[in-house]
């Protein structure tokens, strides 16, 4: 991201705000603080009735920083990167909430505000050709986003001051129904790397620094933020998350770009997947009901130990062109300029 990611003026920020509360077509906002839903003592609740607050307390659990990251080959418990974060790239100014590498979501600040995206919109189908189609247009459906650019009168802007807004792109992307898995990983690029159940993007678990995001950027009530005007998450959001029941599996949450399915964080009888359970990839095979079917299938998990989602890729996966023009710079695939 170019250097002036960290330069925003108070009037630029105060009319965003403004104008977020005017009530634009494209949303509606709700002033009140983030409350119940984002400090864990409400059931966190998103699409389809996923739920993340009833069996996982978001505001105390606490959560290890990753700091494994490889340019070489794919390891557990670390992202294999398609490239070298920035040292100099924008990002929080500190993280005073990171103890002994520890933190929860109640220590850290939160971005303020509860936006629903009328306008938002995804499909996920299959073709008769073997493809399995998402079509989107980036903004989270059924599930909000804080007020963003960030407040400059706000402490989220005292620690981050991401000048990032949440916009509208087309998303058309097609991946194998059935993906051939790679003998050798894949690594993951700066920028997409597959799309949750409610239409926004998942990157992997690094900022435009190469550090675990989770840990040091400021979020939102849903732990996602835009890069430019791509609004995404680099876990598996609690606002998307299906970690509600302590007796069964979880189900897909999304899809990576190489086809296989993302499920939330527990596994058979309801057991929190941990990393020790999961390959390098951070993935497993198991049985999950796709359209209706039961399917055994290799699939990634999105659990709260780094690197959270996707360590690499198993099958080869396809592009998301939709990317280009929201990110800043036009980049943010492999090679291009680092997101947040």
């Amino acid at each position: 991201m170019p250097p002036h990611r960290r330069i925003i003026s108070a009037t630029i920020g105060l009319l965003a705000v403004a104008a977020l509360a005017g009530g634009a077509q494209a949303h509606t906002y709700d002033p009140a603080t983030i409350g119940a839903v984002a400090n864990g003592t409400a059931e966190v609740r998103g699409e389809h009735g996923a739920t993340g607050g009833r069996s996982i307390d978001a505001a105390t659990m606490t959560i290890t920083e990753g700091t494994k990251v490889s340019l070489s080959g794919a390891a557990r418990n670390s992202v294999y990167a398609c490239q070298a974060g920035d040292a100099n790239a924008p990002g929080s100014t500190s993280t005073p909430w990171l103890r002994n590498g520890k933190f929860t979501f109640s220590s850290k600040p939160t971005v303020q505000g509860k936006v629903y995206w009328s306008n938002a919109r995804v499909r996920v189908y299959t073709t008769s050709g073997g493809r399995r189609v998402i079509t989107a247009n980036g903004q989270p459906r059924k599930t909000p986003t804080g007020v963003f650019p960030i407040a400059t009168n706000s402490t989220a802007y005292t620690y981050d001051q991401n000048p990032g807004s949440v916009g509208s792109r087309t998303v058309v992307v097609g991946m194998p129904k059935t993906p051939t898995r790679l003998s050798k990983p894949r690594c993951l690029p700066a920028g997409v790397i597959g799309y949750l159940s409610n239409g926004a993007a998942l990157f992997n678990a690094l900022d435009a620094r190469g550090e675990d995001a989770v840990a040091h950027e400021v979020l939102d009530l849903c732990q996602g933020h835009p890069a430019g005007t791509l609004y995404h998450y680099h876990w598996p959001s609690l606002c998307v998350s299906k970690a509600g029941s302590t007796t069964a599996p979880s189900g897909i949450i999304g899809w990576a770009l190489d086809g296989y399915p993302i499920t939330g964080p527990r596994g058979t009888g309801g057991k929190l997947y941990k990393n020790s359970d999961l390959d390098a990839c951070h993935g497993t095979t198991s049985t999950l009901t796709i359209k209706g079917k039961a399917t055994r299938t290799y699939h990634y998990v999105g659990n709260y130990e780094y690197p959270y989602t996707l360590g690499c890729f198993r099958a080869a996966p396809v592009t998301d062109s939709s990317q280009a023009g929201a990110l800043p710079g036009g980049g943010g695939g492999q090679g291009g300029p680092p997101p947040r």
